[in-house]
């Protein structure tokens, strides 16, 4: 067992041809999936009754209202829900509008197009950002990998990466000695509990906290 886990940990398995086979195999799971949920679609819904695209309801019903002049409308959860179902039916489930008033600018965008084109306008363009932040972070962020035993990327790579990526960092300024030990000694005499409410929630209503006392206070006290 302990072998299997060092091996593991070594990172010598992952290799080229095996992330080229994943990569291909998920492709294919989810070609197979897009094929299904067409197949089986009933109009702008799912087999189970949700709209294609599941939460992508809520933005193009937002942007339906905007469109109608009502741009205070997805706020309100009751407009909201009534616009989602006269768009996918009375049995949809309700999606809620959680985002802040200039993402309606792209909502009504996206609501100037039928439902199922903007759907792949939408997925088209967010996979296409995500893909290029992942190029930005493969290309540019991380040093090219070494070799290690069985072809795979050794641990002093990603350790040489890591260090490259931190040295980048500027270093952070130094907390005034005074200032540091008078937050310190604060903290350390409040450090039962911490008069911070965690609202309703069935746990205990106070944060235990020596760290967010400390934090506080620091913030919290003049300079010396």
């Amino acid at each position: 067992m302990g072998a299997m886990l060092e091996q593991i940990r070594s990172g010598d398995w992952v290799t080229r041809e095996r992330m080229r086979l994943v990569a291909i195999g998920l492709l294919i799971a989810y070609a197979a999936g897009l094929a299904y949920l067409a197949a089986t679609a009933n109009g702008l819904n799912d087999a189970s009754g949700r709209p294609l695209g599941t939460d992508f309801a809520n933005v193009y019903a937002a942007g339906t209202l905007v469109l109608d002049g009502l741009p205070q409308a997805p706020f309100d959860p009751a407009m909201q829900y009534a616009r989602e179902q006269a768009i996918f039916g009375a049995a949809t489930p309700f999606y809620g509008w959680h985002y802040p008033p200039f993402f309606l600018l792209v909502a009504a965008a996206l609501a100037l197009m039928p439902y199922k084109l903007a759907l792949l306008a939408w997925q088209g363009a967010t996979l296409a950002l995500y893909l290029a932040m992942l190029r930005a972070i493969v290309v540019g962020g991380l040093p090219p990998p070494e070799r290690g035993r069985g072809g795979g990327v050794g641990r002093g790579s990603r350790a040489a990466g890591t260090a490259r990526t931190v040295s980048r960092r500027p270093p952070s300024p130094p907390l005034p000695l005074k200032q540091g030990e008078r937050a310190a000694g604060v903290a350390e005499a409040m450090h039962g509990q911490c008069p911070i409410r965690c609202g309703s929630s069935s746990h205990s209503p106070f944060l235990p906290c020596s760290s967010i006392s400390a934090t506080a206070t620091t913030a919290s006290l003049p300079p010396p």
